[in-house]
């Protein structure tokens, strides 16, 4: 699994009543992912919140490519889609770090996903 951490101070899950939407965090990086990524390379994307070291929230995002086109993202694909993720999230008016991670379906599935 390729893990890309990248801090962000304006970047964050969308916030509703004190607590993360985490289907909105997803609805919002699928669609900026789906905007930079190969046609059909997304298939999923998973996220969680969590807390960072120094006690500030976080949520980390795992985008779930196929397993035939993870070779095909080059590093320049992988950090604007990251930017634009964080970006759109920023807009959402979110101010909490966030953390990225690509994995492929097999190893997603490996590691415990569905």
């Amino acid at each position: 699994m390729c893990k890309v951490r990248v801090p962000s101070s304006r970047a964050s899950a969308v916030v509703s009543r004190g607590r993360y939407a985490i289907n909105e965090v997803e609805r919002v990086a699928a669609e900026a992912s789906r905007a930079l990524l190969p046609a059909g390379a997304l298939t999923g994307v998973r996220s969680r919140p969590d807390i960072g070291p120094d006690g500030d929230e976080q949520v980390w995002i795992t985008l779930i490519l196929k397993d035939q086109v993870v070779d095909h993202i080059d590093g320049q694909t992988a950090l604007r889609t990251i930017d634009e993720i964080q970006n759109r999230l920023r807009a959402e008016g979110n101010d909490r770090l966030v953390l990225v991670e690509f994995a492929s379906q097999s190893e997603f599935a490996a590691n415990g996903g569905p």
